[in-house]
């Protein structure tokens, strides 16, 4: 079952089988904690043209800018754009946290995440489950719990995301 929010709507066939709301391109941002900033590939695009979109894109609403920040899609919602959708199939999670386990589920395990994508992610859920009484460990085991991850693989993931942003660029690579 899906639900619109406006009206143009793409022929059924190319939009997922599970559970969607469709939200117009203009609604929709790349979210501060996805970590994935590539462009897609021709074959993504190639996919979504002839055969549509079989996996929403995970979203969060942002009430206050009446935007929905993108979780879990980027590319999609790239290759989507670029071969003229102007609604995109979206799964509304209503806070980050939610967010954050739909996109473990959804995405984490996919090959072509890198380890880089695979820190930053860790690191936005270390960031949002912290808390000032919390040792690192106690957080990365939160984190890994949360994942189903090594907690001391999230604890190195937090120590090299801690160095400067100029470092950055070198460990995405």
């Amino acid at each position: 079952m899906s639900s619109t929010i406006e009206t143009a709507v793409p022929d059924p066939e190319l939009l997922p089988d599970e559970d969607h709301t469709l939200v117009p391109i203009e609604k929709l941002i790349h979210g501060d904690h996805n970590p994935r900033r590539v462009q897609p590939k021709k074959r993504l695009r190639q996919s979504i043209r002839g055969s549509g979109i079989n996996r929403p894109l995970i979203v969060r609403p942002d009430p206050a800018e009446d935007v929905y920040h993108i979780i879990d899609g980027w590319q999609r919602y790239q290759a989507a754009t670029d071969c003229g959708w102007e609604v995109l199939p979206v799964k509304i999670c209503e806070t980050l946290l939610e967010a954050f386990e739909e996109t473990n589920m959804a995405s984490m395990g996919r090959r072509e995440w890198t380890i880089y994508d695979r820190a930053q992610f860790c690191w936005s859920l270390y960031e949002e489950m912290k808390t000032d009484e919390d040792s690192k460990m106690a957080v990365a085991r939160k984190v890994g719990n949360r994942l189903d991850r090594d907690p001391n693989a999230i604890r190195r993931y937090v120590n090299v995301l801690s160095l400067p942003d100029v470092i950055h660029p070198l460990l995405n690579n």
